[in-house]
């Protein structure tokens, strides 16, 4: 039998009169973020495989059947949450639909669902977290090497006072990559998005885009504190200590060779974690 991947992700094998145009398509991927149109597509993938090793044909899968979709989320019974293996439908669904077929899921599939997410095995659920707070930051200052010779130090205090009173993500505002070259001032914050102080000594933060908001980003109040954690003093420190011009990225940094590099969400979370193991604390930025 033909793999049924290669059938379905090339071209179908029955009528599809209601098929979206190229360019609808492309619209419909821009919905989502790179990273979650790259996991549904792992999802129906996924899928694909299973439907090949149940021998089913092209028009078995495409569109699935109740039967097949309920056959499939079963497969996950007592290994998975419930939220897991929706996850994993919600992809197979967009991808029918825009493949240009109704989709077959109801009543029973919900059931099966329902039933999954009472038979998820404790080890799919992530333990609750506990949230940073202040006491953790204050924490992070008094190990941290603030002086302006330690750039990278002073560059991190000022991520992790901006994160947690502004309630940002670590992603936001972090790079995975810590080249400059490869900075991407579409997607992350350079030292000229950060306004001057208002009256109260408060600023704002422009961030070209977050989760949320890909498009337009977003407008973020960075508060002024009193105490050590100050994210004004922290961001104003960083940048003084780094000698970094509006132009820079908000969080580059020099290390000991004086050479710009740019702060990593690894980075960032190796040495705050490191730092709040010492104390017995087990966190991380989100």
């Amino acid at each position: 039998m033909t793999r049924i991947r290669s059938t379905l992700t090339t071209t179908t094998t029955h009528s599809n009169p209601t098929r979206l145009s190229a360019k609808a398509r492309k619209l419909m991927d821009a919905s989502v973020a790179v990273k979650t149109q790259s996991r549904k597509r792992n999802n129906i993938t996924e899928f694909l495989d299973w439907a090949h090793q149940q021998h089913l044909h092209a028009k078995d899968v495409l569109p699935a059947s109740e039967i097949t979709l309920c056959e499939y989320a079963a497969e996950f019974g007592g290994k998975l949450a419930g939220s897991s293996v929706k996850a994993k439908l919600s992809a197979i669904k967009g991808w029918t639909i825009m493949k240009g077929y109704a989709w077959q899921g109801s009543d029973r599939l919900r059931k099966v669902l329902a039933g999954i997410e009472r038979s998820a095995p404790p080890s799919s659920f992530r333990p609750e977290r506990e949230p940073v707070k202040k006491s953790h930051l204050s924490m992070l200052h008094a190990d941290l090497d603030l002086a302006d010779t330690n750039g990278l130090d002073c560059c991190i205090a000022a991520a992790a006072d901006l994160m947690f009173y502004s309630q940002l993500r670590a992603g936001e505002v972090l790079p995975t990559n810590s080249s400059i070259a490869q900075y991407d001032f579409k997607a992350m914050p350079r030292v000229s998005d950060l306004s001057k102080a208002n009256n109260a000594g408060s600023k704002k933060l422009s961030l070209p885009k977050t989760k949320t908001n890909q498009m337009r980003g977003d407008k973020v109040m960075v508060p002024v504190q009193q105490g050590s954690t100050n994210p004004i003093h922290s961001l104003d420190n960083h940048i003084h200590a780094n000698e970094l011009a509006p132009s820079d990225p908000l969080f580059a940094y020099r290390d000991t060779k004086g050479t710009k590099r740019i702060l990593t969400k690894t980075l960032f979370l190796r040495r705050c974690n490191a730092i709040w193991k010492h104390h017995g604390i087990s966190h991380l930025f989100k």
